[in-house]
């Protein structure tokens, strides 16, 4: 289960404010801007100020984190999926959009570090995969058949079907 240190930790390098009150029974205190959007309790439930801008997101968020609280915290908000040979692969959640984002950081070459968003976990992924050259995907991908295979192919079978045809002929004399 969620932890109220960890959903005030991350919301806080959302841009929200978090405020842990409570004696016996501990609940957070979410602020945007300085305006109250909610509560979240202990249990992990979200009750939410009627009316407030942005207090949709904080059950988008904490939905989020429920899921990748087990993954390990890195950069600013985001949790890491993968890491092969220094090529990272990560996800976080876009509070300006309110949507999940998935970065891929591959490095170069030359040492420097590219970084991909995708908003598709699937494309996400094909391209840390291959990207990271851990598998050669071009193997399990179908092979399509060049030009001069194909050309040379048909050729093949023409020339099959005259020499057939001729060995009737003959066979018929």
């Amino acid at each position: 289960m969620l932890e109220l240190d960890q959903a005030a930790t991350y919301l806080e390098k959302l841009g929200y404010t978090a405020e842990k009150q409570g004696g016996l029974e501990k609940y957070l205190v979410v602020f945007r801007k300085a305006r109250p959007l909610g509560f979240i309790l202990a249990d992990g439930s979200v009750r939410l100020v009627n009316g407030e801008k942005g207090a949709d997101g904080i059950r988008q968020i904490l939905g989020f984190l429920e899921k990748n609280h087990s993954l390990e915290l890195v950069g600013n908000g985001e949790f890491l999926i993968g890491d092969i040979r220094g090529n990272q692969y990560t996800t976080y959640f876009d509070s300006a959009d309110q949507i999940v984002r998935y970065a891929v950081y591959i490095h170069d070459k030359n040492g420097e570090v590219r970084s991909t968003i995708f908003d598709s976990e699937k494309d996400a992924a094909y391209e840390f995969i291959s990207k990271s050259q851990v598998i050669d995907l071009k193997k399990y991908l179908p092979q399509q058949e060049g030009f001069m295979n194909r050309a040379r192919s048909r050729l093949i079978r023409y020339l099959m079907q005259q020499n057939n045809k001729n060995k009737q002929q003959v066979e018929r004399l």
